[in-house]
């Protein structure tokens, strides 16, 4: 299913809607007072769940036009992967001893401005564009 969608947006526009989706739901996440509100803020963000299908293949184009091998990218990726798992958990603890809701506002802003980013890569670049 998730194929189909990227087909009919287009990579980019896929990853910027899945973003915004995202931020979105991390947002209603925030004010949600009642369970109707969070399935609504679930319901919302579950385009924002496949958000990584379109990026994956724009990371693995531009590294293959790089030079660099399945190998070394994939080794890249998981090295990445490793240092977020590491610090996020860090950080976000710290945000919420600020305040409960202060996480789930960071993680709009970084899906923002992550949808941004997407946006700026030159639509050459994306597959299905």
């Amino acid at each position: 299913c998730t194929g189909q969608i990227v087909a009919c947006l287009g990579g980019r526009s896929h990853a910027v809607l899945a973003h915004i989706s995202s931020s979105v739901s991390y947002l209603l996440s925030v004010f949600s007072t009642s369970s109707e509100s969070a399935w609504l803020a679930v319901l919302v963000g579950a385009l924002g769940q496949t958000r990584a299908v379109a990026v994956s293949v724009l990371g693995a184009r531009l590294g293959q036009a790089e030079q660099m091998g399945r190998g070394e990218h994939a080794g890249a990726v998981a090295n990445m992967n490793a240092v977020v798992k590491t610090v996020a958990p860090l950080i976000y603890s710290r945000l919420f001893a600020i305040a409960d809701g202060l996480p789930y506002s960071a993680s709009a802003a970084i899906m923002l401005w992550c949808a941004a980013v997407a946006a700026s890569v030159d639509k050459r670049h994306w597959s299905g564009d």
